[in-house]
């Protein structure tokens, strides 16, 4: 994928992050200060005050891997497509259990209530948070060309509606079979320098051309090469 690069793009992913890390933060504080002071089903007594106090190393303990989790799951990438978009349902469940497998390397007893209680304020406050995020700061819509062979482009555009919820515009299709695409001065050329990205969504594509599309889209964009044709819209 060659894209250029954004400064807004980033502002966002950032302040996005900054907010998460406030936000897990906060869910960690009201778990912990709701078992020490309310009598909650299933557990034997309240939570005592010098277990699990709330400094920088406890919240550090939730919130890295909150933000990794987030990470690995798609949260902070650009496009994703239907098949391969976020949930909370997947980064959630994955933060637990890194902070699991963390306190145990670290030799620390984490209450297994105030890890239930932060995934379930978590999972609504980031949903709610993520909501708002997307319909008061959504992504500029993104004007993207496909290259690749037939079958491939077909297959990247077959979802058009997740296409538009992943604010994508497909601006144009460049099939590898017609002859002459990659022919100085042709219209695929100029359509090609001028997207916002250049996606090739075919494995086969060979290096030559590769570095075609890197050279026409100049020192604004970077490159990175996908496995899978539909690996182009998972960001």
């Amino acid at each position: 994928m060659l894209r250029p690069r954004s400064y807004r793009r980033l502002l966002r992913t950032l302040v996005t992050m900054v907010i998460d890390t406030v936000l897990g933060a906060l869910c960690l504080a009201a778990a912990v200060e709701l078992r020490r002071r309310v009598d909650i089903p299933f557990t034997s007594a309240r939570l005592p005050t010098e277990k699990l106090p709330l400094d920088l190393a406890n919240i550090a303990l939730f919130v890295l891997p909150l933000l990794f989790a987030l990470a690995l799951t798609g949260f902070y990438t650009v496009t994703a497509s239907a098949r391969h978009r976020p949930t909370l349902l997947m980064a959630i469940p994955l933060q637990i259990g890194l902070i699991a497998l963390t306190a145990i390397f670290i030799e620390l007893l984490v209450p297994s209530s105030v890890l239930i209680i932060t995934a379930l304020l978590e999972g609504v406050v980031l949903g709610l948070w993520r909501h708002l995020l997307n319909t008061r700061w959504p992504r500029r819509m993104q004007h993207v060309v496909l290259v690749g062979g037939p079958q491939d482009l077909a297959a990247a555009t077959s979802d058009r509606a997740a296409l538009q919820r992943a604010r994508i515009n497909v601006d144009a299709l460049i099939s590898l079979d017609e002859p002459g695409i990659f022919v100085a001065g042709s219209d695929a050329r100029r359509i090609i320098a001028e997207a916002d990205e250049v996606i090739d969504v075919s494995p086969l594509l060979d290096e030559r051309r590769r570095l075609e599309l890197l050279l026409l889209c100049g020192p604004r964009g970077f490159c990175v090469l996908p496995s899978l044709s539909e690996g182009l819209l998972a960001g």
